[in-house]
């Protein structure tokens, strides 16, 4: 039982570091984005009448045959137009204390999809038909002191008021939308929030509309540009959002873009961050195993040492080293087997913590975890351990030959308190008694370490 519980704290130590360091990863996966988006324009325009004038020859491409390509290939999952729009949001209860996003917005339903899946903290997901429904992430919702429920205000830059909206200077002119708040969400990009965003300047707040509130303003709203969303089957590579256009149209001019919709792309911030975080957790995993093996390891030998007391008269009675290390294999079975069980029982009790941090907000798991690696890895190596525990004593063991024992009886110890005699009477019996000192003091002096260093860990990563 105590080799069993000592394991398993080890193993779920272990099992949670291993939860932690895959949780991004997870959760990007589970999220599912588009692959990317492509950005066109009006057909009988090339680069050169373009130039630098995209915002004002192409913002009213509607991308129709762009869109009806895409669904009728078997690649595609998902395709849709969507913009970022200049705006000023706040809350319906104090308009002042609003700032200008830029605020996701998806032309077309097919565009939702192509964001990608987030977790719904509390609420719903907004229906896209509404004009007056829209969904937040976390930091909006902190920011701005808000829930589901609550209410806000999005009065959208008119489309010729770009160069105002970029300046931040002047309230923006498009038509204010008193929207409801029916869910707040979590995507992977938010998770840089937690770490004080991606870079001094960046806002990560978010507040997404759907075609409800465009066809409400009638697109008129200052604009990065609309591309087409374009969600791939598995396996398919990005590339092909290009080539499917090229092939049909070699004559056009598009620009990809390649990752995430929502802003910058915090992904390895974020993900050196919560590695960080698994590191440390792993570290004390191993801390916590060496003081397991000591204090756990004596234990079992010490008992085994004792059961083996009568080495002397089976060895008379002609019993081989073999035979008595297989008595001993046979005693550890059982032992080894409880372990084993009770091992594997409190791994998954520990485990259901992790993960840990920054990693806990990434986290999409449902139910019950179970680790098959740290469980395939760690009962059999757990098992190996109790029995070179029980039967290392057997096989090495020779017996106590009474008459030349050497007496337990210290030197008599002239001064001193009778604790300092004690103290003394331990250090100066036999090597047996010597061994399991130094085994209890190297035993104690391992768990300390490990109890120190895991909290200079955390205070350590706590600081930085």
């Amino acid at each position: 039982m105590f080799a069993g519980l000592a394991a398993g704290v080890t193993l779920g130590i272990w099992a949670i570091a291993r939860e932690t360091a895959g949780a991004y990863e997870r959760f990007a996966e589970w999220s599912d984005p588009a692959n990317g988006g492509v950005f066109g324009c009006h057909p009988e325009l090339g680069a050169e009448e373009i130039g630098g004038a995209y915002s004002e020859l192409c913002s009213g491409y509607d991308y129709a045959d762009e869109l009806d390509l895409y669904s009728q290939s078997p690649d595609v999952e998902a395709a849709g137009r969507r913009t970022l729009a200049l705006s000023q949001v706040a809350p319906a209860d104090d308009p002042s204390a609003g700032w200008r996003q830029l605020v996701p917005v998806a032309i077309d339903e097919g565009a939702l999809e192509t964001f990608g899946r987030p977790i719904v903290v509390a609420g719903r997901r907004a229906d896209p038909a509404v004009a007056t429904e829209a969904t937040i992430n976390e930091e909006l919702a902190d920011r701005l002191d808000l829930g589901v429920g609550d209410r806000l205000i999005v009065t959208p830059y008119r489309l010729d008021e770009f160069d105002l909206a970029g300046e931040g200077k002047a309230k923006p002119g498009g038509r204010p939308t008193t929207v409801d708040v029916v869910g707040i969400e979590r995507w992977p990009s938010d998770l840089a929030a937690r770490l004080g965003g991606a870079t001094i300047y960046e806002d990560t707040s978010r507040v997404l509309l759907g075609p409800g509130w465009w066809e409400l303003i009638d697109g008129d709203v200052a604009r990065y540009g609309v591309d087409v969303g374009v969600k791939f089957a598995p396996g398919v590579a990005q590339e092909r959002m290009v080539e499917l256009l090229e092939k049909r149209w070699p004559d056009r001019e598009y620009q990809p873009e390649y990752g995430p919709f929502f802003g910058q792309d915090t992904g390895e911030s974020v993900v050196d961050a919560i590695d960080l975080q698994a590191l440390s957790v792993t570290v004390m995993a191993i801390a916590v195993a060496v003081a397991a093996v000591l204090f756990v390891g004596q234990t079992i030998a010490r008992q085994s040492r004792r059961e083996w007391a009568d080495t002397v008269i089976l060895d008379a009675l002609g019993r081989a080293k073999r035979q008595r290390c297989g008595a001993a294999t046979l005693r550890a079975l059982p032992i080894a087997g409880i372990a084993v069980a009770v091992a594997a029982a409190v791994t998954i009790v520990v485990a259901q913590a992790g993960p840990i941090g920054i990693a806990r907000a990434a986290d999409t798991t449902r139910g019950l975890r179970v680790d098959a690696t740290v469980l395939l890895v760690g009962t059999p190596l757990l098992a190996a351990v109790v029995v070179a525990c029980v039967v290392t004593p057997a096989w090495r063991y020779r017996g106590t030959d009474r008459s030349s024992a050497p007496s337990l009886v210290p030197a008599p110890v002239a001064v001193g308190s009778p604790p300092a005699r004690a103290g003394w009477a331990f250090t100066t019996t036999g090597r047996a008694g010597r061994l399991a000192l130094v085994s209890a003091v190297v035993g104690t002096m391992a768990a300390t370490a490990a109890g120190v260093a895991a909290l200079a860990v955390v205070a350590s990563y706590d600081d930085l």
